[in-house]
């Protein structure tokens, strides 16, 4: 079985190559149980509801004037809330994704002896995480 290494991991939006990326969760969604037992049942017994997108944390080594970092900012404070498709690859392993996606949250700063940061929260909505054919 072959490993890879997520340092490998590409994040873009807008086309733009998202740099310094030090940390990105797992893309996905996880779909809710709607309990359908009926009396006489000797188990629970459900059925799949309504598929719900993951929350996403990331954060940057942030850069002010790098484009892609703005168009995270710009992302986050656009107020109509437009879905931005987040295209995220994985060369050696062959991963190439589109994530739709709002950001819903955006922090900018730092500890003291820390590198500037920028980090925050995407949540998924539909279509979700698709698989780009190869």
């Amino acid at each position: 079985m072959t490993k890879y290494a997520a340092r490998d991991l590409a994040i873009e939006i807008n086309g733009s190559p998202a740099v310094q990326l030090t940390s990105f969760d797992q893309v996905g969604s996880s779909r809710s149980l709607i309990d359908a037992t009926a009396f006489g049942d000797t188990w629970a017994d459900y059925v799949t509801g309504i598929q719900d997108g993951d929350e996403v944390n990331f954060t940057f080594a942030y850069d002010p004037v790098d484009g892609a970092h703005q168009d995270f900012i710009d992302a986050y404070n656009d107020a109509a809330g437009t879905v931005q498709i987040f295209t995220i690859t994985h060369d050696t392993a062959g991963l190439d994704v589109d994530v739709s996606a709002v950001i819903t949250a955006l922090r900018r700063g730092g500890n003291l002896g820390d590198l500037l940061q920028m980090s925050g929260t995407l949540k998924i909505v539909e279509p979700g995480v698709v698989d780009n054919a190869s």
